[in-house]
């Protein structure tokens, strides 16, 4: 059985900060930045994303709970 996991964070480039927030149960998520700015760094959250894919089964809920 897997565990719900939730990791937020911020994301630091050039002086420029951005919140993040990935997941093994959503797609991540990226704000607080202008849309060139979070372009630019998809790349690292997506790679973060990824490996917790890699780490951590999929979350799903028991229908029991």
């Amino acid at each position: 059985m897997s565990r719900k996991i939730i990791i937020e964070g911020t994301l630091d480039m050039d002086g420029v900060t951005s919140k993040y927030s990935i997941s093994n149960f959503e797609s991540w998520f990226q704000w607080g930045a202008s849309t060139d700015r979070l372009y630019e760094s998809m790349d690292i959250v997506e790679a973060m994303q990824n490996k917790l894919n890699e780490e951590q089964p999929y979350y799903e809920e028991d229908d029991d709970e």
